[in-house]
């Protein structure tokens, strides 16, 4: 699903059915059809890897981790600052690097 949509991009089975129209006492009523533009025009940007993390302060005062995303096929310049929420469809890559900070995180001996 294009991001523009701003729903998941996974549905679950269970909530597609086949179109029906409205019954006639309902009269006409308005629809929505799909902005083609999300499939032609717009770039896929496919994250190839995270190469870096900073911390901000939010509007709330909380937290936000952002992650400096490479895109596959751009180059660095392509590179985007994006939260956990914008890479919900990649959840193996921010794995990745969450356990790749860890393991890195050099921790001295008690002896």
């Amino acid at each position: 699903m294009p991001e523009s949509y701003g729903i998941h991009p996974i549905i679950n089975i269970a909530h597609l059915a086949k179109y029906q129209p409205s019954p006639a006492e309902f009269g006409n009523r308005p629809t929505k059809s799909l902005n083609q533009d999300d499939f032609d025009k717009l770039p896929e940007y496919k994250v190839e890897k995270i190469i870096a993390e900073q911390r901000k302060k939010g509007k709330n005062g909380w937290c936000i981790i952002q992650y400096l995303t490479w895109f596959k096929g751009y180059t660095a310049d392509s590179d985007k600052w994006l939260n956990q929420k914008q890479l919900r469809n990649t959840p193996e890559i921010l794995d990745y690097w969450r356990n790749s900070q860890k393991s890195s995180m050099h921790i001295p001996n008690k002896t």
